[in-house]
């Protein structure tokens, strides 16, 4: 389960970067879904971009809202620093 792709209404919420099963509990971390535009061939890719921020959920809470899990592509997953508000759009905007 460790870095499926969460996602809950069809909306991605984020990762799973860690699960414990002791307690039943999934560490997520909030992602953010980016696209990139080939312009030869006008194709259309999702890269997955992973803020800084995590929370830690109990596998009963999202089986009971029925979030979905879907493999993830590691290749296609980066790390932002979105702290600053300016640098995550000229990352998102590939400037």
């Amino acid at each position: 389960m460790v870095n499926d792709l969460v996602y809950v209404a069809g909306q991605l919420i984020g990762v799973v970067v860690d699960e414990y099963e002791q307690t039943k509990t999934l560490l997520i971390r909030k992602a953010i879904k980016t696209y990139t535009v080939y312009a030869n061939d006008h194709e259309e890719m999702s890269e997955i971009a992973l803020c800084e921020t995590a929370v830690f959920v109990n596998q009963k809470y999202l089986e009971e809202i029925d979030a979905k899990f879907m493999p993830s592509n590691k290749e296609s997953i980066e790390t932002i620093d979105s702290i600053d508000g300016r640098e995550l759009v000229f990352k998102l905007l590939n400037m």
